[in-house]
């Protein structure tokens, strides 16, 4: 599996590098667990992608190893996503790296995930397997009040959600150094509009997939 390469350094090398040739100028990111089978390896594995010349454009953390699969929580603590952010940091200030860190793993909601970048100054956040069970995860309606990435103040935010098949509601409360603000919003979601969503939704990923058939196949 692709995970191996977590074990062979020279190869992960050479096929990133040969990635790079051939991308014609575009960006590369690498997209890893944190271990192969102990999460202790992510340190090395870590600082060997960051030093890459030229530079990845994006790294993305699953943190998970690759023997634990899903079957334990995605390793949200300062032992592993706050220790993977101290050395993209070392690497920026002693040279220069220019390489973004995206957290990944067991993130259900665009506020989750907000709030995970925000404790651990992550540059972004990757969403899977959330996506399949909610489409409109990203739709701002269903995101009413998201607090800012570049908010100055300490944030702390908590939502409710409740779903029926006509409507949603959204409570959300957002609290700073300075100021609360709880709002409440309902919205109606017919379903027609949610088969239409599931169906634009499954027409996308034939397209996206028939042009990698043809692309492979043809």
């Amino acid at each position: 599996s692709g995970a191996s390469l977590i074990t062979n350094y020279r190869l992960a090398h050479e096929i990133i590098s040969a990635t790079m040739s051939g991308a014609g100028g575009l960006p590369v990111s690498v997209k890893t667990r944190i271990g192969f089978e102990e999460t202790k390896e992510m340190d090395g594995w870590l600082s060997h992608l960051l030093s890459h010349r030229p530079p990845l454009a994006a790294i993305t953390l699953h943190l998970r190893t690759r023997l634990e699969q899903s079957a334990v929580p995605a390793h949200w603590d300062d032992a592993i996503i706050g220790r993977a952010m101290d050395i993209v940091h070392h690497a920026r200030v002693l040279h220069g790296s220019s390489t973004l860190l995206i957290g990944n793993g067991d993130i259900n909601s665009m506020e989750e995930g907000y709030k995970n970048a925000l404790k651990y100054k992550l540059d972004g956040i990757m969403i899977g397997r959330a996506v399949f069970g909610n489409p409109w995860l990203f739709s701002p309606l269903y995101n009413p009040h998201l607090p800012s990435l570049t908010d100055n103040h300490s944030t702390t935010t908590s939502t409710t959600t409740t779903t029926t098949t006509s409507t949603l509601t959204s409570t959300s409360t957002i609290t700073s150094s300075e100021t609360t603000i709880t709002t409440t919003k309902t919205i109606e979601i017919t379903m027609k509009v949610r088969l239409q969503c599931m169906m634009e939704h499954t027409m996308l990923w034939e397209f996206l997939l028939g042009r990698k058939k043809k692309l492979y196949f043809s």
